[in-house]
């Protein structure tokens, strides 16, 4: 016989049985519908900075948490107290030192916190806190307003960086750049890189270990020296001669018979060949000189003929020129000429040959110029005399 669902089991063993199975399937099915609470908490540990280490200015602490149902958020603590907080992946927090004592040692400990609520605590890390002072860095060649001839033989760039924590800084933290642009090349001394003429401006970056940087620049003129053919262009090569500090050059410029005239004219001053080239060269090879800038326009030249030969005239205006000489100590000297002008003249064998200088005029504007006024003659004069350092 069957067991009827509604009426009376035949026999009472067989129901017992039955009805015991049914309470065995009931119960099996409600241990499977209950979940059972979170109680684990997530796993946390600091990564960055190592425990012992030095750190300096803003530091990012790296932190490496866990858990199996996610992380809901992670603190920094420093000595206990919160110092912030991040809510997602990735879990580094940036921890600003500035105004802690120098030498000063903390600890660090993260603390995260799962879906759940369940919390856990690093172990700590103890690191020591440096007052961090930025580098310096100087560019030793090029000069500032420095001149350079492309068919010269190139000479290395070099730079230098310290650091009042570390010293002298690594090559690998000296990088190089032209015109705002990267050129690949670190190091306190460089092959210079290919460059077309005319101005660039120069930078070297240094960056101590905790990424603190030093940034100093220089502006730089490359060139390359006119023709000999044409007063103008005889002239615009003695200037540019003058400005790359090209003493030898600036020798062979002047004719036998030169002459220079201060402002006042003052025939007891006027200057030869022999010794304009002297006064000149005293200038340009002062171990101290770190700038000589001129302003130099070139007006129309004027030629005529006078005695057998050719000559020509050409007026500069403006003209200003401006020297920086480190003296003793660190003690710099600045010599200005200030916006003037002047008259030169240069002469050639009437049957050809290069043209010379035969005559340079210090004026001031359209007239002359009477007393001690500062002018070209009188800051050659004073390189000569050896007061450019008084």
């Amino acid at each position: 016989m069957r067991c009827s669902r509604f009426g009376r089991c035949p026999t009472t063993t067989a129901c017992s049985l039955a009805l015991a199975l049914l309470a065995l399937a009931a119960c099996t099915k409600s241990r499977e519908e209950i979940t059972l609470p979170d109680t684990v908490p997530p796993t946390v540990s600091i990564l960055a900075p190592a425990p012992e280490s030095v750190v300096a200015d803003t530091v990012g602490v790296t932190i490496d948490a866990s858990d199996d149902t996610g992380v809901r958020c992670v603190t920094l603590l420093v000595d206990g107290m919160v110092a912030g907080a991040r809510y997602q992946a990735p879990w580094v927090l940036p921890w600003v030192t500035g105004e802690l004592p120098d030498s000063s040692y903390h600890l660090l400990a993260a603390e995260a916190v799962d879906e759940a609520g369940n919390s856990a605590v690093s172990a700590p890390a103890r690191v020591c806190v440096r007052r961090n002072a930025p580098p310096s860095a100087a560019i030793l060649w090029p000069e500032p307003q420095r001149w350079i001839d492309m068919d010269a033989p190139r000479r290395p760039w070099r730079g230098a960086a310290t650091d009042p924590d570390e010293g002298a800084l690594p090559d690998e933290r000296l990088v190089w750049f032209v015109d705002d642009v990267p050129i690949g090349a670190v190091g306190g001394e460089i092959t210079p890189p290919a460059l077309a003429p005319g101005p660039h401006a120069i930078r070297l970056e240094a960056r101590d270990v905790w990424g603190r940087t030093a940034r100093v620049g220089c502006n730089v003129v490359l060139f390359r020296y006119p023709g000999t053919a044409d007063p103008r262009e005889v002239l615009e090569g003695l200037l540019c001669a003058l400005r790359s500090r090209d003493s030898l050059r600036v020798a062979e410029a002047f004719d036998a018979g030169y002459r220079s005239h201060p402002p006042s004219g003052d025939t007891s001053v006027c200057g030869d060949a022999a010794s304009e080239a002297r006064t000149l060269r005293a200038l340009l090879d002062h171990e101290g000189l770190r700038t000589l800038a001129i302003e130099a326009d070139l007006g129309a030249v004027e030629s005529f003929e006078w005695r057998g030969r050719e000559w020509a005239k050409i007026e500069i205006a403006p003209l200003a020129a401006e020297v920086t000489l480190r003296c003793e100590g660190s003690r710099e000297s600045v010599w200005r000429v200030p916006r003037s002008a002047a008259r030169v003249f240069l002469a050639r064998d009437s049957g050809g040959g290069p043209w010379r200088l035969a005559s340079w005029w210090d004026l001031h504007g359209a007239t002359w110029c009477s007393g001690g006024n500062p002018s070209w003659t009188a800051l050659k004069r004073a390189a000569e005399e050896g007061r450019l350092c008084r």
